[in-house]
């Protein structure tokens, strides 16, 4: 699975919020409602302007389960400062994604499971 990117034009403050808005224009839809979220800024590498992982807790609208989402987004700028490029990828928790750092809300929103990948991942995250 790779990274998904778009370009945003404006030149826009990079902070939570910006994080908020582009996830929620691009992921969350008619078919999947974010239940709550929390963001971690982490440390920026080279031409990044913003390095963020997003975790958020998820309701399918056709089942009603909520499962946790993990989503690593990154903000570059390498040339125009009126242009933004916008990274984002999403893992699921049956993915085992390495990222463990959920605010407790979203973890105690998410749904029963029985996946092991998922199981793992909470243990790892309630640590």
């Amino acid at each position: 699975m790779g990274w998904t990117g778009k370009t945003y034009y404006g030149g826009e403050p990079i902070d939570k919020e910006s994080v908020r808005q582009v996830l929620n224009s691009e992921i969350f839809n008619h078919e999947y409602e974010k239940v709550t979220d929390s963001i971690e800024e982490e440390e920026c590498l080279n031409g990044e302007l913003g390095r963020f992982v997003h975790y958020s807790a998820v309701k399918k609208v056709s089942t009603g389960i909520v499962f946790g989402l993990v989503t690593l987004v990154e903000f570059k700028n390498d040339e125009n400062p009126d242009e933004i490029e916008v990274y984002w990828k999403e893992m699921d928790e049956t993915m085992g994604p390495r990222a463990t750092n959920p605010s407790k809300a979203v973890l105690d929103a998410l749904s029963p499971t029985t996946n092991d990948y998922a199981l793992q991942w909470r243990k790892s995250c309630r640590k």
